[in-house]
């Protein structure tokens, strides 16, 4: 009997040493640390505007595992829906890099912006000059709105894709 035992605590400690490899446990402890850990380079954009984890993910990698379920690709990032809100179970999803960087609080533009920015510029009275005036927004980046490169709107992309 005794040996059975060995076997499965061995056995459950690989599986642990596993589970710690994966990027969905590196991904929870990266907000437990940004949100908790003074000496953590982002925590001046978390943990000092008073973002939290919520109890159950802050005590647990199964219930955010449970919550969040794998990454739906390599790369995919955590993101808070609002962005002023904390990592809770309905305020947290798995998105792109770009869609990540769109939610930022020092985001000078919305998704309403950008849709805003396209219908002016199709008018013919707008610039993409006179329209980084406007919104405080370079060139380039207006550009890339207008070409639908930047700040896609979901139906668009299903279109794309």
């Amino acid at each position: 009997m005794k040996l059975e035992e060995a076997r499965e605590k061995a056995s459950f400690r690989r599986e642990l040493a596993a589970v710690y490899k994966t990027l969905e446990y590196k991904t929870w402890e990266r907000i437990k640390r940004r949100c908790y850990n003074i000496n953590c380079k982002a925590y001046k954009h978390y943990g000092s505007r008073g973002i939290t984890v919520c109890d159950q993910w802050r005590n647990s990698f199964m219930a955010f595992f449970r919550d969040m379920g794998p990454k739906p690709f390599p790369k995919a990032q955590i993101d808070r829906i609002n962005n002023d809100g904390n990592y809770t179970p309905d305020n947290c999803r798995w998105v792109t890099c770009a869609e990540n960087n769109q939610n930022r609080s020092n985001n000078k533009l919305t998704m309403e912006g950008a849709t805003e920015i396209r219908r002016l510029y199709k008018t013919g009275d707008f610039t993409q000059r006179k329209l980084g005036r406007l919104y405080r927004i370079n060139q380039t980046t207006i550009g890339k709105i207008i070409r639908n490169e930047n700040w896609i709107e979901a139906s668009d992309k299903e279109d794309k894709g």
